[in-house]
């Protein structure tokens, strides 16, 4: 929080709207147990109490998530999960390993076209936006990647055609739609 008082400081000295995208805040640190997020790794009140500190002189909080991928060492990741990532063709996961530091997190790459995966970004979206009062959120590699689904089960057509770009709009429609419905304007931010 020393660092979040200097921002909080320069953001008064300025005179202007500042807006943080905030990266190392999830509870098992940065590129690690997705989409496992909560609480924040200061603990759910300091965090709220730091926003609210923030939000009086003027600073906007869009925080990163990872949009795309699921963890597959994490109790979270059932087998309905696994049913719900995107597959190649042949019906093999499209998985892989993610390194950060000394954290290496395997994971398979979820298909945003599914009603699984869109409430799984909704109910992310709606803590961070609702209960944690966050103004936006980032969402990391959905936008940049665009891959073939070749799985019959998620009711798309199978590897190609704008599943893909469909799934995340409808992902990003669903968080809109429920901030507005309470009362919450925000703003959402990706790779492009």
């Amino acid at each position: 929080l020393e660092d979040f008082d200097k921002t909080v400081l320069m953001a008064r000295n300025f005179g202007r709207p500042i807006g943080l995208w905030v990266t190392h805040w999830m509870i098992h640190g940065f590129d690690n147990k997705y989409p496992d997020y909560f609480p924040p790794k200061i603990g759910k009140e300091p965090f709220i109490k730091a926003l609210a500190k923030g939000h009086k002189v003027g600073l906007t909080y869009v925080p990163y998530i990872n949009a795309f991928i699921y963890a597959t060492d994490e109790p979270s990741y059932t087998e309905e999960a696994a049913r719900n990532g995107a597959k190649f063709l042949d019906g093999t996961p499209r998985q892989g390993t993610i390194g950060y530091g000394k954290i290496y997190m395997p994971y398979v790459a979820m298909c945003p076209a599914t009603k699984f995966w869109q409430d799984k970004f909704s109910e992310i979206g709606r803590t961070l936006i609702q209960e944690y009062d966050c103004d936006g959120i980032y969402y990391d590699q959905v936008d940049v990647y665009h891959m073939e689904c070749g799985d019959p089960s998620h009711g798309h057509p199978l590897g190609g055609g704008n599943s893909w770009t469909v799934g995340v709009r409808e992902m990003y429609n669903r968080v809109r739609r429920e901030a507005l419905a309470a009362g919450k304007k925000i703003v959402f931010s990706s790779e492009f």
